[in-house]
C-alpha cells in the first residue's frame, strides 16, 4: 500500500508540473501561432476578445458569420487538446515507471 501511495504522489506531482509548463507554453506560443495561421488561411485577423474568446476583425463575438462558425469550434478543440496533453503524458510516464 505504501508503494501505491508514493506512486500516486509522484503521478500528481508530474501532472501538475507538466500541466503548468505545457499550459504556459500553449498560451504564450502555440495559441498565438494558431490564431495567426488560421487568420492567414481565412484572410482575417483573429485576436482575443472578451473572456479570451477568439474574435474576427471588429465583428461581435456572437456573430453568425461563417468564419466565426469555423473558428469557435477550432478554439474549443485546440483548448481541449491542450488540456488533455498533460494527463496523457502523466499516464504514459506512470505506466513506464510501474513496469
Amino acid at each position: 500500500m505504501n508503494d501505491n501511495g508514493s506512486l500516486l504522489l509522484v503521478g500528481a506531482a508530474i501532472f501538475f508540473i507538466v500541466g503548468a509548463l505545457w499550459m504556459r507554453i500553449y498560451f504564450r506560443f502555440i495559441e498565438p501561432a494558431l490564431r495567426c495561421g488560421l487568420g492567414r488561411l481565412l484572410g482575417v485577423t483573429i485576436y482575443l476578445g472578451e473572456e479570451n474568446i477568439w474574435q474576427i476583425n471588429d465583428e461581435s463575438v456572437d456573430s453568425l458569420n461563417p468564419r466565426n462558425v469555423i473558428i469557435r469550434p477550432l478554439q474549443v478543440v485546440a483548448l481541449l487538446f491542450a488540456a488533455m496533453l498533460p494527463l496523457v503524458v502523466t499516464m504514459v510516464v506512470l505506466v513506464v515507471v510501474t513496469r
